[in-house]
C-alpha cells in the first residue's frame, strides 16, 4: 500500500499571500457584496467616490484640494484596498488587533497587515490609538521604557548632618603630601 499518495493528496501548501488573503476575506464574511455597497453608499466620504465613478468624470485638482482629506486621500500603493465606510472602521480594527487570531500584534505589524486590504483616512491613527488602549496589551506586553528608581526627597535636619563627596584618586603626591582630590 503506497502512503505516499494519500498523505500527498492531504497536505496544501499555502503562501503567505494566499492565508493573508484568506484571513482577511474572513474578517469581513458577514456581509455579503451588496450590503458592503449599501454601507459605503451612505458613508458621506465614500458617496461621493461613488458619485464621480457613476459620473465618470474625475475632478480637477484644484477642486480636489478643496475636498474632505478623506475623499482626496491616496495611499501611494497600487494594490486594490477596500475603502472601509465609518460604520465598519472600529470593527475592523478590533479583528485585526484584538482576535486570538490576529495575536496582538504591535501598532507597526498591525498597521501594515490592514493596509494590505484596507483603507480609510486617519486609519494609521485610529489603529495606533486603539492599540494603545488595549487592557491585552498593556497588561501582558513589556514597556518600551526602562524602569527608573523613585526619586526621594532626603529630610536633613541640621547642616552639616548629611555631606555628598566625590574624591578623585590616587594622584602622584603633590608638594604638601596629597594624593586625593575631594
Amino acid at each position: 500500500m503506497d502512503h505516499s499518495k494519500d498523505t500527498e493528496s492531504k497536505i496544501r501548501v499555502t503562501t503567505r499571500q494566499q492565508h493573508n488573503q484568506s484571513t482577511n476575506r474572513t474578517w469581513l464574511a458577514k456581509y455579503t457584496n451588496q450590503e458592503m455597497a449599501v454601507f459605503q453608499k451612505e458613508d458621506e466620504n465614500i458617496k461621493v467616490l461613488h458619485q464621480w465613478m457613476n459620473s465618470g468624470s474625475i475632478p480637477d485638482r484644484d477642486k480636489a484640494a478643496s475636498l474632505n482629506p478623506a475623499v482626496r486621500h491616496q495611499d501611494g500603493r497600487h494594490n486594490l484596498q477596500l475603502i472601509v465606510p465609518a460604520v465598519l472602521q472600529k470593527e475592523i480594527i478590533i479583528n485585526g488587533h484584538d482576535t486570538p487570531f490576529s495575536g496582538h500584534l504591535g501598532v507597526a505589524k498591525t498597521k501594515e497587515k490592514m493596509r494590505q486590504n484596507f483603507t480609510w483616512y486617519g486609519m494609521g491613527k485610529d489603529v495606533t490609538s486603539h492599540i494603545k488602549m488595549c487592557q491585552i496589551c498593556n497588561r501582558w506586553k513589556n514597556s518600551s521604557r526602562k524602569p527608573t528608581a523613585p526619586l526621594v526627597d532626603y529630610r536633613v535636619g541640621n547642616p552639616m548632618d548629611r555631606i555628598a563627596i566625590d574624591i578623585m584618586g590616587p594622584l602622584p603626591l603633590t608638594k604638601k603630601k596629597n594624593r586625593y582630590i575631594s
